[in-house]
């Protein structure tokens, strides 16, 4: 009996393991996107909260995470296949939204730092680490886009 329900037990966690395993989202081209966009919003935002010196230093924090979110999904894009030229347009175009909502939002973030230049070149640098990081992606993210 003990030895039947010792069997039963393993076989059930084989079973879900087997489950959760088969059911695990298979990443896309589109889904990496989709992952990709909100870091924009994000950083933006971290851009946007600092004020001073020491909300500059706590952004720069959040900037250097999020590039490492970005350099995380890129590893993630790589193994991806080519993706069709209908999905290349759906990409480039969610890309291009989001890129264009950065770019207003980082303006106004980035003048209302001009007021404190401590805060802009604390800012100023987590920017350019930032830019260096999604350099090494760059050519992953070409293969999916302009």
């Amino acid at each position: 009996m003990k030895s039947t329900l010792s069997k039963i037990a393993v076989m059930s966690t084989i079973a879900m393991a087997m489950l959760f395993t088969s059911c695990g989202k298979k990443d896309t081209a589109e889904s990496l996107t989709d992952e990709l966009v909100p870091k924009f919003d994000a950083l933006a935002e971290a851009v946007g909260s600092a004020k001073d010196k020491e909300s500059a230093e706590k952004a720069a924090k959040e900037i250097d995470t999020i590039g490492d979110e970005v350099l995380a999904i890129a590893e993630r894009m790589k193994d991806l296949p080519e993706p069709s030229e209908d999905e290349k347009k759906r990409i480039e175009e969610k890309m291009k939204t989001a890129n264009n909502g950065m770019q207003e939002k980082m303006t106004s973030a980035m003048t209302g730092l001009a007021s404190d230049l401590e805060a802009f070149k604390i800012i100023g640098e987590a920017m350019v680490s930032f830019g260096q990081k999604v350099e090494k992606a760059q050519e992953t993210f070409d293969k999916f886009g302009k």
